[in-house]
C-alpha cells in the first residue's frame, strides 16, 4: 500500500485534486492502525487506493450527512477538529 505508512502511521495519498493542488497528510493512532488493517485484510486490497470512491461522491456523501444532521460537515472541518482536539489534548500518535 503505497500511500499508508505503517510505521509512522500515516496516509499521504499520491494524488490530490482540490482545487489548491496541494497535498495533505493524515495520521492515525493504534486503534485506527488495528481497524485500518482488519479492513485491508477483509477487502483483499494490497495496492491501489484505500477507499476507491470519487470526489464527486465523497461531496455528494458529505452534502447527504450534513443535510441529515443539520450540521455543516466537510473534510476540512474534520481535518482541524481532529488537529484541534489532538492539540487540546495533547495525544500522541
Amino acid at each position: 500500500m503505497g500511500d499508508v505508512d505503517f510505521t509512522t502511521r500515516t496516509i499521504r495519498p499520491k494524488q490530490h485534486s482540490g482545487k489548491t493542488r496541494s497535498s495533505w497528510i493524515s495520521f492515525f493512532n493504534q486503534e485506527a492502525e488495528h481497524a485500518l488493517m482488519g479492513y485491508l485484510t477483509e477487502s483483499g486490497i494490497i495496492t491501489g487506493r484505500i477507499f476507491p470512491i470519487s470526489d464527486r461522491v465523497a461531496e455528494k456523501n458529505f452534502l447527504r450527512i450534513s443535510k441529515a444532521s443539520k450540521v455543516k460537515i466537510s473534510p476540512k472541518k474534520l481535518r482541524e477538529s481532529n488537529s484541534h482536539f489532538h492539540m487540546i489534548y495533547s495525544l500522541k500518535f
